[in-house]
């Protein structure tokens, strides 16, 4: 991947070959800021163009504009959270900054395909609202405080399979 940098916005490029054309986005920023160009010159030109474009736009809308983000933020944990990370790095031979990068990636990770399971569950079966609510807000406590949380089929058949045990069993 090739990237541009103005004024801290970081553009990726890439070549479409049936296009025969080089794209670009902004990558560290929500806002959505592209550019295109036929050359590697007018691909330059039409990046910063576009970064300036976005910025007077946003003066002509009287907000700010997003501020790129740099990979860089202050977090404020409790001391003893942060003595146990120190220490945990150490350990495993890494950086606090590392060590953070990962548990973050993990995180963000495990998030992504959790709540691409549960748009699986509700596509796959019709649900009211209410048990997609109900479902939703379970998971995310579970979440929240790191617990297994199995889904309702789960469940179902470990029952089940429970059930069929004890009367095989008695």
């Amino acid at each position: 991947m090739t990237t541009l940098e103005h004024k801290g916005y970081v553009g990726s490029v890439t070549f479409d070959a049936e296009a025969e054309i080089l794209h670009g986005t902004v990558i560290n920023t929500r806002d959505v800021i592209t550019f295109q160009g036929e050359s590697v010159t007018e691909i330059k030109t039409a990046f910063v163009d576009s970064v300036e474009d976005y910025l007077e736009f946003c003066a002509e809308l009287g907000r700010e504009p997003e501020k790129p983000m740099s990979g860089k933020f202050n977090i404020r944990i409790s001391p003893l959270l942060h003595a146990q990370a120190v220490a945990t790095a150490a350990s495993l031979d890494i950086s606090l900054n590392r060590l953070v990068e990962e548990a973050l990636s993990e995180k963000v990770g495990h998030s992504r395909a959790v709540a691409a399971e549960i748009r699986e569950i509700f596509e796959e079966e019709p649900c009211r609202s209410s048990i997609k609510t109900s479902y939703t807000q379970t998971l995310s406590r579970a979440l929240e405080q790191n617990i297994r949380f199995m889904p309702p089929q789960s469940i179902s058949l470990k029952q089940e399979n429970e059930s069929k045990k004890s009367k095989v069993g008695g």
